[in-house]
């Protein structure tokens, strides 16, 4: 009867009675589900907490001994962060934006391995001098970082680097070409090992541990003996440099004659780029459209820039200009098509690099010009470089006397204060490498080592740690400060966002080659821990099953650090 025949109110009166009902039994429903779900948590965190183990009183022991004895945590935490951040940042500075992801990598891979192992020094220090026993996981530690640096600079990096240099046009066939360049150094090195094998095998002592010290004998000498004297330079000029950057006299100049050398070498890096230019085109005019190796000069015309950006005539008159031996290709040969490809690619990397330098040459001679304007103003001026854009306002004007107090008063005098720290400690060190024959050969030459004065006069775990990591740090960034500025004028060069591949993998390559002897030299500067009849992790892996007439070859080239600094500092190979 109601659908039949429904009245206004009695229809609106049982709507409102069925949406009340409906409401009251989602409610209801809402609740037990919410009671249904919070009963199951709770029977979940009960079972969790039947089943959760206990931790043993050992295993807290060893906890709260890794965490509060001798910072070894945070240290080593601070080690992995800082040696990733200090890649990564050192990677984003240097590398140009067309170098590969594999090759950023390797590169990344191989700074982090370097630099774990400087910086597990002062653990393997302090673990040493303050607690009986060192931390679990040390050896491993030591053992992974020094035998993949190893590997690293001496068969993976190498190949790699070969590998991107090589303008073959497959990856099988750049890589066959960088087994092939790295033949003589792998011969040389298999050589070596054949004939330590023969020698041990004739004493009867030939074991894995035998030719893993027979390894570790050769990477040291070759390591100390080149890192020292790479050192000894970086002892003498980093202090050097930062004296002379504080003072005025001559900073002009110096920026000028820079200007001068580096646009003499962008001029010959655009004419040896215009050569092979002029090559590409003449190969690619002088060869059939339909010939068989039509794709792979289409390959070296893409990679080749326009010949009128960087001439300003003709084809022909380019022809008529370049020598004989430039032009000397040929087509029919995939192998000629490779060398030219090949000298292509240098000369675009040399000339991409090479004019970075030039513009940061020219930033560099105006913000020197600028800054020798601002002293000699007599109105306190801070004068900016064309490049800089002018502050404007009275918070402009603020900002220029901050400027210009901190530029020209308070740098000179900061500078100066860290030549002179920087020069204490480069005294220091080169004392102690001139006389560490001394103390193997007395055994107590304490007084000879600085760094081992201030070793011994550590009262904290933390002061130890800094006394440990400021010098071996120094020592590593005047040995890499060495290999930077052998880049500036070798077969390598470090620029600023604009360096490539190969440059970027030999000097990740030189890095891990270098860390680890460098390293065993520092702790080779600290008698103290052998007169506390204490040996170091890394020293008894370093020292294990070598001979002693191999362990005193580590010495030689150390004692004549002394004269070398010297010549250095008095400019005798200028």
């Amino acid at each position: 009867s109601f659908l039949t025949s429904p009245s206004s109110s009695s229809l609106s009166f049982n709507v409102a009675r069925v949406s009340v009902r409906r409401e009251a039994w989602r409610r209801l429903s809402k609740a037990s589900q919410f009671r249904t779900r919070h009963a199951h948590r709770a029977r979940r965190r009960r079972r969790r907490r039947r089943r959760r183990p206990r931790t043993s009183p050992e295993r807290g022991a060893f906890a709260m001994s890794w965490t509060a004895s001798d910072g070894t945590a945070s240290w080593a935490l601070t080690v992995g962060a800082g040696t990733a951040l200090t890649s990564a940042m050192a990677l984003w500075y240097f590398a140009s934006p067309s170098v590969s992801y594999r090759a950023r990598a390797q590169v990344v891979l191989a700074w982090m391995l370097s630099l774990s192992i400087v910086a597990l020094v002062p653990l393997d220090v302090v673990s040493t001098m303050r607690a009986d026993a060192p931390p679990e996981g040390l050896a491993g530690a030591w053992d992974w970082a020094y035998w993949s640096t190893f590997a690293s600079t001496w068969f993976i990096i190498p190949l790699h680097q070969c590998y991107e240099d090589a303008a073959d046009f497959s990856s099988v066939l750049r890589l066959k070409r960088a087994l092939r360049e790295n033949g003589i150094m792998f011969g040389i090195m298999f050589g070596l090992v054949t004939i330590g094998s023969v020698v041990m095998l004739a004493s009867e002592s030939l074991s894995l541990s035998s030719l893993r010290a027979y390894g570790i004998v050769l990477g040291n000498v070759w390591g100390i003996s080149t890192g020292v004297l790479l050192m000894g330079f970086g002892l003498v000029d980093v202090p050097r440099s930062i004296w002379l950057r504080a003072g005025y006299a001559g900073r002009l100049q110096r920026a000028y004659k820079r200007v001068a050398g580096v646009s003499r070498s962008l001029h010959e890096a655009h004419a040896k780029l215009a050569a092979q230019v002029t090559a590409v085109a003449t190969t690619s005019r002088v060869m059939p459209r339909r010939h068989e190796l039509r794709w792979a000069m289409s390959a070296i015309e893409n990679e080749t820039p326009e010949f009128a950006s960087v001439h300003r005539g003709s084809l022909d008159d380019a022809m008529d200009a370049a020598e004989d031996d430039v032009l000397d290709y040929d087509y029919d040969e995939l192998n000629d098509l490779v060398k030219l490809r090949r000298t292509v690619r240098r000369c675009v990397r040399v000339y991409n690099r090479t004019r970075a330098q030039y513009v940061l040459a020219i930033e560099s001679a105006f913000q020197c010009e600028a800054l020798e304007s601002s002293r000699t103003s007599s109105m306190r001026r801070m004068y900016r470089s064309p490049t800089v854009s002018v502050r404007d306002g009275s918070l402009g004007k603020c900002l220029d006397d901050l400027e210009y107090t901190w530029t020209v008063i308070l740098t000179p005098i900061l500078l100066r204060l860290l030549a002179a720290g920087l020069t204490f400690f480069s005294v220091s060190i080169i004392m102690a490498e001139s006389t560490i024959w001394v103390g193997t050969t007395l055994g107590n030459a304490d007084q000879l080592s600085m760094l081992s004065v201030l070793v011994g006069n550590a009262e904290t775990s933390s002061a130890l740690h800094i006394v440990v990591a400021f010098p071996l740090f120094y020592m590593c960034g005047c040995a890499f400060y060495s290999l930077f500025k052998l880049g500036m004028f070798s077969f390598y060069q470090l620029v600023p966002r604009n360096t490539d591949a190969y440059s970027l993998l030999v000097n990740a390559s030189l890095v891990c080659r270098y860390s680890a002897p460098l390293s065993y030299n520092y702790l080779m500067l600290l008698p103290i821990i052998k007169q506390s009849g204490k040996v170091t992790t890394f020293s008894q892996k370093m020292a294990s099953n070598v001979p002693e007439v191999a362990g005193e070859l580590n010495v030689i080239v150390p004692a004549f650090l002394g004269l070398f600094c010297l010549a250095i500092a008095l400019n005798w190979f200028d």
